[in-house]
């Protein structure tokens, strides 16, 4: 009677399609406190293989040519939190260069920086992602 009843819940249950699917929100992305990496490849050109359904790309080529690491604060420890006032968080590299960001619930933007001794404003902020950000979905500028 169990293997009946297990094989009829398995059989209505194997009727609907079920698909999963990454939502990405304001927590999941630049929170004071991470580390972040960056890779860059410098090669003129990469050729992965073909675009569509069911291929398989080769990134075997790529190499690591230049690095680069940021730490996300609290915009109040940066030395020009001033001229940033409604950034929520700042990336600092390891040149005490800072990006100045604004992370609320409905978007990720860039309020402005500071390098090498010169605060450059954003005006109009810079939208990075928009809150919440389907894996399938794209936001326009």
């Amino acid at each position: 009677m169990k293997a009946k009843l297990l094989s009829s819940a398995f059989g209505l249950f194997s009727l609907f399609q079920v698909q999963a699917q990454i939502t990405i929100n304001s927590a999941d992305v630049a929170q004071i406190g991470t580390a972040y990496f960056q890779v860059n490849d410098e090669s003129p050109i990469l050729l992965p293989g073909s675009a569509g359904a069911n291929q398989t790309w080769n990134f075997s080529g790529v190499n690591a040519h230049t690095f680069a690491s940021y730490n996300l604060v609290d915009p109040a420890a940066t030395p020009n939190t001033g001229a940033f006032a409604t950034a929520t968080v700042a990336a600092e590299d390891e040149n005490l260069n800072y990006i100045y960001l604004k992370n609320n619930s409905s978007e990720l933007t860039i309020v402005g920086a500071h390098f090498s001794g010169f605060d450059v404003p954003f005006n109009p902020n810079e939208k990075v992602l928009e809150f919440p950000q389907l894996t399938i979905q794209l936001f326009l500028i």
